[in-house]
């Protein structure tokens, strides 16, 4: 696979989705929740021996023999000259429908890494390279749930399975309105829970401000900072 890593809400998917439409083949995620379930309901996993993941966004359609999720015989394909490769059988709103990469292909797979906690202090942004490969290769999966739903099971797969990586690389700045617009997001999804939160922080350019000072305010307490003089470095750097 080749990872497409990114700062979340800082234009992965819609990348994610101009390379789907550029190719004529699906990509991949370490977040299968967002993707389309398979045929028994679950995240259907690009590689058969990993269930942890990366997943399909498209899972294939397969009329063979094979079973569920894991099989081999399911989830990958020779690239034939004389045989169609399968197409994803589901469709997601503007997505579309995509054939299967070809088997030589490099998997394009979201994935965003470590370091981005929200309503945290800046020294839970810190990562040492074994924590933020760790994150960069962890996900989760959604399973059929007891109430008819989807369950989320969390998990990582094993760093031989990536080959390649592109970085998305946006200004600081543009990341901290991302952050404030995935909030806003989040808190719409809760229904009337979110409801003071969205009062509290409208969409505007007033509500982010707020939301930068609370931010800021919360993370000025004693043990906030990963470091002595971290502090300084970060005086007047919003959000």
């Amino acid at each position: 696979i080749a990872w497409l890593m990114s700062f979340p809400n800082s234009g992965t998917s819609f990348t994610s989705l101009l390379v789907r439409r550029a190719s004529n083949t699906t990509t991949a995620t370490n977040y299968g929740m967002e993707a389309n379930p398979g045929r028994d309901g679950m995240s259907a996993p690009v590689h058969g021996r990993s269930e942890a993941g990366p997943y399909w966004l498209h899972p294939p359609h397969w009329d063979g023999d094979g079973g569920g999720s894991g099989g081999d015989d399911y989830y990958e394909y020779d690239d034939g000259e004389d045989e169609e490769r399968p197409r994803s059988g589901t469709e997601l709103g503007r997505s579309g429908s995509y054939p299967i990469p070809p088997g030589s292909a490099w998997v394009l797979t979201k994935t965003h890494c470590g370091g981005r906690c929200v309503h945290c202090p800046p020294r839970r942004y810190v990562e040492t390279p074994a924590s933020f490969l760790r994150e960069c290769l962890s996900g989760s999966r959604g399973v059929p749930g007891p109430d008819g739903g989807r369950a989320k099971v969390r998990g990582s797969y094993a760093p031989d399975l990536v080959g390649r990586a592109v970085h998305v690389v946006r200004d600081p700045f543009d990341n901290a309105v991302s952050r404030f617009h995935h909030e806003q997001k989040e808190h719409r999804k809760r229904g009337e829970k979110g409801r003071a939160w969205l009062d509290r922080y409208p969409n505007d350019p007033s509500g982010f401000r707020l939301w930068c000072a609370d931010e800021d305010r919360a993370a000025d307490g004693p043990g906030g900072f990963a470091y002595d003089g971290l502090a300084g470095r970060m005086a007047g750097i919003p959000c």
